[in-house]
């Protein structure tokens, strides 16, 4: 284990990431101790198994229980995690970074289900997650996030990962959970006709509430689209053009559909709530080159390797592990599928593993 960037909130709410100037040597978390469940070899390890210890840290948010609630017979399942606020301060918004596992412990995704109420000190409140039936064969959850009343940013892991719930069919040795659901939201994306879409109130088209722009639909209706596709950057547009009007338009009358798509929970009420997430991606999702601020954050994660020069056009390059990349992005991974389906408009070559991505491509003028 080692570390190579930070990321902080300085007091006035802007929020940095740095990279450090040297990397310091890697140490085993074996021999430290502090075993994790991360290595697939070390199915002992596995929360499937029982809870495992990461540190004797003091938590501030105590995980009382993780449970099952059942399937709601329309394809989804939904679970509760009971959290007890165990600061000496109300706070509010509280997140957790829930980790899907396959039948042989590996990581198979990840989601943010949030609660924005208001929590006193020694309180309880149950957080529901929700997702889709047979998708994951276990659920846990190893950190969080939340607000203070003055509006403060704390984030932290639980010092022990609770023993993972059954959520699915465990008795398999292959299931499906090995489809990544960035690919999943690439196929979505690449994939999409007018067929796909539904019409609005005002004659847009719009997938999943993310309202097709000018630019796609003009493509949808022109007369040498017999066929009605749609561009495989469509969504990447939507989502930059919501970002976009996030800063001009009020917040109550800002629509607010790419919330889940991008950070996995509902539009919070209050605007404060939603500034952190959104200072995340306003660099990287956007109308005026796209590609290249693509490029750029794709360059700055640790699970890339290979080749990046947004300076001659040349690209190369594998993302080992799409899970960890939606994380260190702080987007869904259906947000990054729309993204990556956006670089196939210029003329990439990629290709899927079960977990990775790997993009081939010379462009010298791409934007």
């Amino acid at each position: 284990m080692t570390a190579d960037y930070c990321s902080f909130y300085t007091e006035n709410g802007e929020y940095v990431e740095s990279s450090f100037e040297s990397i310091p040597e890697p140490v085993s978390l074996k021999e430290s101790g502090d075993t994790y469940f991360m290595d697939s070899e070390e199915f002992s390890n596995s929360p499937i198994n029982h809870s495992v210890k990461l540190g004797e840290s003091e938590d501030l948010l105590n995980l009382k229980n993780i449970q099952f609630n059942g399937d709601d017979g329309f394809g989804f399942i939904s679970y509760g995690m009971v959290i007890q606020n165990d600061t000496e301060e109300t706070i509010n918004t509280i997140t957790l970074d829930v980790i899907y596992l396959d039948v042989n412990g590996n990581i198979s995704g990840t989601t943010y289900p949030q609660e924005g109420s208001n929590v006193a000190p020694g309180q309880s409140i149950t957080i529901e997650g929700i997702d889709e039936s047979g998708k994951y064969a276990y659920v846990t959850v190893d950190g969080y996030f939340y607000y203070t009343n003055e509006g403060e940013y704390v984030s932290g892991y639980f010092s022990e990962i609770p023993q993972a719930i059954v959520v699915g069919d465990i008795t398999s040795d292959t299931n499906e959970t090995n489809t990544s659901k960035v690919k999943e939201a690439y196929d979505k994306a690449t994939n999409l006709t007018v067929n796909d879409l539904t019409k609005n109130s005002i004659g847009g088209y719009e997938y999943n509430g993310l309202s097709i722009v000018e630019t796609d639909r003009e493509w949808i209706a022109n007369s040498l689209n017999d066929k009605g596709t749609v561009e495989a950057g469509a969504l990447y547009r939507s989502m930059a053009t919501q970002l976009e009007g996030y800063t001009f338009a009020s917040y109550n009358s800002w629509k607010g559909s790419v919330v889940p798509v991008l950070f996995g929970f509902d539009k919070p009420e209050m605007k404060d709530e939603l500034n952190p997430y959104i200072d995340n991606v306003k660099d990287y999702i956007v109308l005026d080159k796209p590609f290249k601020k693509v490029m750029d954050k794709l360059a700055s994660l640790s699970c890339i390797e290979g080749t990046l020069n947004i300076d001659t056009g040349e690209y190369d390059f594998r993302i080992t592990d799409l899970t960890q990349a939606s994380k260190e992005m702080k987007i869904t991974e259906e947000g990054l599928g729309y993204i990556l389906a956006m670089i196939n408009e210029y003329g990439a070559t990629v290709e899927f593993g079960d977990n990775s991505y790997k993009c081939k491509m010379v462009n010298s003028t791409a934007e």
